[in-house]
């Protein structure tokens, strides 16, 4: 039985426990430092010992504001397992491995100058933890003393003193390595042959233009607000069918050598949510009711002579396993870390959004826009470790400089966008081209009363630049927003290719329409999994057929193929009668894809395969693009939105408009709280800081489009209610001084609006005019 398995009988059999007890438990004395552990390979660790019966579920603890927690107790065959263990440990004899038993078989391969600095800095850290020994030590001598204990308190000194051996024995056998490597000890390397490298796919040469999926991934703050059918289990359901299998599709790809290149958005308020311990616990909670509600329909369907409807149980059983296991072996429990790496290693490049997918266009102060982008863009560099180069503005809103009613001219995007590194953003196809909008944002309705409020917008260029008229999709232009003309260091900008689009989102061109794909929309009454196929395009839901996943993967290999063949054709297309070399980026929402289209992520597998060994097309990242083929014309983009009408109508409407004038309100209150406070300390600055949270998510776009499409409207208006007392609250503590009372609230809030850890209420100084 191995050691992660021997601590949590350990800890079971003291008494029964739930999941977050236990990782409390293990992180403090005397088990901490002992297994690093996420929640997730917790929760499947407890899952894998109930299935061998060294413990069972001992019942579900309910509370109000949180989801229900399973609470675990150890088995009588548990008790027995822990015992052999011990018995086990107790005699056992183990050689030690770590690192540095490789490091000096190689000690030869570097200077030796640079062997001593690292031994040498060994044995500092070797001193430090000593110190840090003796300090454990003399604390646990005299709480031993205190409490008259001789049990397990006196066994932790015991062991506090074998580690401090140990040590000592370390740094004389480190002090000892270090004078015979200055005596020359070791001689040359022994030279060792090459490993073979797969040879990469990628041509040495250029095609004739080149293509990027852009996957724009984002949810709304969610965490802890809600399950089903509003609330985290979005999170959970974009995570099991959207991007752990994405991740795997991208991991795949990588170890068969095909040299892909993709551009996705991690928004920074979905990044946070998915590095949170309690949702990736909640996840795994999820992901065993999955498996769970699979395996009783299994005897369901068979016990009823449903032969098909069995293996579709087995089937959905396999695929919510699979998800399990990818997530916790596979990517460490780690969904963020695990696309990071991908672009750390050049085949994925990130990109950021604002904070909250606010809809910045509508936001009254330029605070709250810069705030919006510096806390997204410190976001992104937290969880990175590097800075970010593009963004998606949260429903590609665009707005250019204009004159506000009070004379003053609000600065264009870009010119928010420049000082903080961005350096590209996406836009709609109608955007680009200058015509009538198309896919989503087609359709001819008006700009609500809000938005009818005049602007006077700043001519965008002075005589010497030369803007494009009517553009193309095809190309990255400069962006010139404003008089001040092309910020510095330029923004780019790039359109949505619609012909490709076309083929994802169209009701009547869309494959994911396809008779044999998996239909999203019914669901079995008993377990919620979906065992039809969308049959035909206007098949009532009571007469869809079952779900043949053989047949779905025959369609994706022909809609791979066509839609790698339509590739070629236009990027062929375009050189052909330009002769210059373009961009086909096709932009979606990454949810789209195993979400609602279930068979989308094996499609955008194949699509990767198919096109790498294209000798037309270059796969590309967005930015990558920019850096090879820098933009050859300045283009004044207009003021627009993927949204109905290509304006801001989605957000601002009859039924929304209620919501604009109390965040205009917090957005000025905040910076009055800036201006009374600018250097706060203390639990003054905890208070400002958490005000800041709550702006940014009340700010949020998705509260309004929910509301808007009528997809979830009393959820998103108490969502936008509830963030928005909460800032009131906070502000009113904060104009009062703050104190006890303030920094309580503050902090109980912040466990329910876990976001931002690092956010600084001062980023929303007034700036009205200034993008800077």
């Amino acid at each position: 039985m191995n050691e992660a398995w021997t601590v949590l009988l350990g800890l079971l059999q003291r008494g029964d426990l739930y999941g977050y007890e236990i990782a409390r438990a293990m992180e403090a004395e005397p088990f901490r430092g002992r297994l690093a552990m996420s929640m997730a390979q917790l929760y499947a660790e407890l899952h894998r010992m109930a299935g061998e019966g060294l413990i069972e579920r001992a019942g579900v603890e309910a509370a109000e504001g949180r989801p229900a927690r399973e609470v675990y107790r150890i088995t009588h065959a548990g008790r027995d397992a822990l015992a052999q263990a011990l018995r086990t440990a107790w005699a056992a004899v183990e050689p030690e491995r770590t690192p540095l038993d490789i490091a000096a078989l190689f000690v030869d391969a570097l200077p030796e100058e640079d062997v001593v600095q690292a031994l040498r800095e060994r044995i500092r850290r070797l001193d430090e933890e000593r110190s840090q020994l003796e300090r454990r030590l003399a604390r646990e001598a005299e709480l031993a003393r205190e409490t008259g204990s001789a049990g397990v308190r006196s066994m932790v000194v015991d062991l506090l003193e074998r580690m401090r051996l140990r040590v000592d024995a370390e740094r004389q056998w480190t002090r000892d390595l270090v004078a015979r490597v200055e005596a020359g000890a070791y001689g040359p390397p022994t030279p060792v042959s090459q490993p073979v490298r797969r040879a990469s796919r990628r041509r040495a040469t250029p095609g004739l233009g080149a293509f990027t999926f852009v996957l724009h991934s984002h949810l709304p703050y969610c965490r802890l607000a809600g399950q089903w059918p509003h609330g985290e289990e979005w999170i959970h359901e974009a995570a099991a069918e959207t991007y752990i299998p994405l991740l795997n599709a991208l991991y795949d790809l990588k170890e068969e050598g095909v040299d892909y290149r993709l551009t996705v958005s991690l928004t920074p308020v979905l990044t946070e949510q998915l590095a949170d311990r309690d949702i990736q616990s909640h996840f795994m909670v999820y992901l065993a009711q999955e498996i769970e509600a699979a395996e009783r329909d299994i005897p369901r369907f068979g016990e009823a002579d449903q032969a098909h409807l069995e293996y579709l149980a087995r089937y959905y059983s396999r695929f919510y396993r699979h998800v399990r296991q990818s997530f916790v072996e596979r990517f460490g429990g780690d969904i963020v870390g695990a696309f990071r790496r991908l672009q750390d290693e050049g085949y994925v490049e990130i990109i950021t959004s604002a904070a909250t997918h606010g809809y910045l266009p509508l936001l009254s102060r330029d605070s709250s826009i810069y705030g919006q982008l510096r806390s997204g863009v410190e976001s992104y560099r937290r969880h990175m470790g590097r800075s970010p180069r593009a963004i998606w503005l949260p429903e590609c809103a665009y707005r250019p400089a204009y004159v506000d009613d009070d004379g003053t001219v609000r600065p264009a995007l870009e010119e928010f966008l420049a000082p903080l590194g961005l350096t590209c953003f996406f836009a709609e196809t109608h955007a680009i081209e200058g015509g009538r909008p198309v896919g989503k944002a087609a359709g001819d309705v008006a700009i609500g009363p809000y938005g009818s409020i005049t602007r006077r917008y700043v001519l965008p260029v002075d005589e010497s630049q030369e803007l494009a008229q009517g553009g193309t999709t095809y190309q990255a232009y400069y962006v010139v927003g404003s008089s001040r003309g092309l910020t510095e260091p330029p923004v780019a900008v790039i359109g949505r290719n619609n012909r490709t689009g076309q083929q994802v989102w169209s009701a009547d061109l869309g494959y994911p329409g396809e008779a044999d794909y998996r239909e999203f929309h019914k669901k079995d009454e008993r377990s919620g999994l979906q065992y039809w196929r969308v049959t035909g395009p206007r098949v009532d839901l009571g007469d869809k057929d079952l779900y043949h996943p053989d047949w779905a993967a025959d369609r994706v290999r022909d809609h791979a193929r066509h839609f790698a063949g339509l590739v070629e054709q236009l990027v062929r297309a375009y050189h052909e009668s330009t002769g210059a070399y373009g961009l086909v980026a096709s932009n979606y929402d990454a949810e789209l894809f195993g979400h609602w289209w279930f068979e989308g992520i094996d499609w955008i597998r194949e699509v990767f395969r198919l096109l790498s060994e294209s000798d037309i097309v270059d796969l590309v990242s967005a930015s990558q693009f920019i850096d090879e083929r820098e933009p050859e014309a300045v283009m004044a983009v207009p003021e627009s939105s993927w949204g109905v009408g290509g304006t801001h109508w989605t957000w601002d409407n009859d039924a929304t408009r209620w919501m604009w004038e109390p965040i205009h309100e917090a957005e000025r209150r905040m910076e009055r709280l800036v201006s009374l406070y600018p250097q706060a300390q203390g639990d003054l600055r905890l208070v400002l800081n958490q005000a800041a949270r709550e702006l940014l998510l009340l700010q949020s776009s998705d509260w309004p489009f929910l509301v808007t499409t009528g997809q979830a409207d009393a959820y998103a208006t108490e969502r936008f209610t509830n963030h928005l007392e909460r800032f009131r609250r906070l502000a009113d503590l904060a104009e009062q001084g703050g104190g006890p009372e303030a920094r309580a609230y503050a902090e109980g809030l912040y466990e329910l609006d876990k976001v931002f850890a690092h956010i600084d209420y001062r980023w929303f100084a007034a700036r009205q005019g200034t993008a800077e």
